[in-house]
């Protein structure tokens, strides 16, 4: 063998050497990406925490992307609805400046001469139990206080369409669906209505404020609706009372199998728009069942939410479109809702029992959420 065919081996081995050391076999050990959890590899489908949610799926951490190996954390993680994002986070703490509009505080006089008396905190909220938009019933006065109304204006002469839903999310952002910043029927989103029950309502409790920036999530995919969630700032500034201040964002991985939500949207998939803000109550389908039910089972996403009614028909329905899917925080930061997800998508017969429809999973884009409500605060 001479020296030309002993460099040719050399190089052919290292090379080998090299491709195994990148594609690690399952059982290997890794660390996760950002949370750095100890895992071993494992198939995709084989891992619970991605499986959960609990690693979005712009987070996964491959092993080998060709065959579907990814680092799957080794510890046993608590069940989603008590997941935490590591850290008291801006939202946590605005969550709680929000919910003291509603908090009244009241002394109490002691009996015994010469002791104060008890300071105690009465809450002023309108939504103290919610009753167990198609098979929905009216809200209440004060009830949803973050409901937002988005609104547009095709040609200059002519009325305002308000179509879209949202929540307000701060002093001057509202949380939306990223399909509702710019529809073709009806361009650009040009206004946000909040405090309203009612689509007619004028009055000094309903405050209407132009549209100054919208932020689309940069990867929202048109076609199958991933990543179908949004941002608008209007200009000008809500003051917050007991009858409009916002919603709670998830810092958990929230999976709760009951949750309300709320719209303007239409009460069957051949009505009109409901004049009165509507609630219902919807139940958790699982990922698997949602993947059943669609006829492209690629087309329900690890980043998006299924509900809706196995025995009844209730629905969110068009109108409804990027309103808040949300579950009472009474347990936590008491008159406050805190919102799990945004209406997406669904069948194309509102309604239909058995069939969910789609949301955006908020949880996963708290990030970005935060980095641009509260830029730079703490």
């Amino acid at each position: 063998m001479n020296i030309q065919h002993l460099t040719l081996l050399c190089l052919i081995f290292a090379f080998v050497k090299c491709q195994s050391s990148d594609d690690d076999p399952v059982g290997t050990e890794c660390s996760t990406r950002g949370t750095h959890f100890p895992g071993t590899c494992q198939h995709r489908d084989d891992c619970p925490a991605i499986k959960s949610g609990f690693i979005p799926s712009r987070n996964v951490t491959y092993c080998n992307r060709r065959q579907g190996l990814v680092c799957c954390p080794n510890r046993e993680l608590e069940p989603p609805n008590e997941i935490r994002i590591q850290g008291d986070r801006i939202s946590e703490k605005k969550c709680r400046e929000y919910a003291k509009v509603t908090q009244k505080e009241i002394v109490i006089g002691s009996l015994i001469l010469g002791r104060p008396g008890r300071v105690v905190i009465q809450d002023k909220c309108q939504h103290k139990s919610v009753s167990l938009i198609v098979g929905g019933v009216n809200a209440l006065p004060s009830e949803f206080p973050h409901q937002a109304h988005l609104g547009y204006k095709p040609r200059e002469n002519k009325e305002t369409d308000w179509v879209c839903g949202g929540s307000l999310i701060s002093a001057n952002y509202v949380l939306t669906a990223t399909h509702c910043l710019n529809q073709k029927s009806t361009g650009p989103v040009k206004f946000v209505k909040l405090g309203m029950l009612t689509r007619s309502q004028r009055d000094e409790n309903v405050y209407i404020f132009d549209v100054e920036k919208t932020h689309p999530y940069p990867e929202y995919n048109p076609r199958t609706f991933e990543n179908d969630i949004g941002l608008i700032k209007f200009r000008g500034k809500v003051t917050f009372n007991e009858h409009l201040y916002p919603i709670c964002l998830p810092t958990t991985q929230l999976d709760n199998q009951d949750v309300i939500v709320t719209g303007f949207g239409k009460t069957g998939a051949n009505h009109e728009q409901t004049e009165y803000l509507m609630k219902v109550i919807l139940n958790r389908f699982t990922h698997n069942e949602c993947q059943t039910l669609y006829p492209n089972s690629k087309i329900v996403k690890e980043t998006m939410l299924c509900y809706g009614s196995r025995k009844e028909k209730k629905d969110a329905c068009r109108g409804d479109s990027g309103g808040p899917l949300q579950v009472s925080n009474n347990d936590d930061v008491r008159c406050t809702f805190k919102q799990i997800g945004i209406v997406s998508f669904g069948a194309k017969e509102c309604g239909t029992k058995g069939f969910p429809g789609i949301y955006v999973n908020v949880f996963n884009y708290i990030d970005w959420i935060e980095g641009i409500v509260w830029k730079g605060e703490v």
